[in-house]
């Protein structure tokens, strides 16, 4: 079985070390922002 979503990045903001944005898919009520890491790769959602 296969599930397709749609899925949006929005609002990304980054520099050398960091990418902050906000992940959203209106298909399954999902909103989060995020921040990861580009360095030590650690994402905070």
């Amino acid at each position: 079985m296969r599930v397709y979503i749609n899925y949006v990045f929005s609002e990304i903001e980054y520099d050398d070390t960091m990418f902050i944005g906000v992940f959203e898919s209106n298909d399954h009520d999902v909103f989060c922002r995020f921040s990861h890491n580009r360095k030590t790769y650690h994402t905070t959602i």
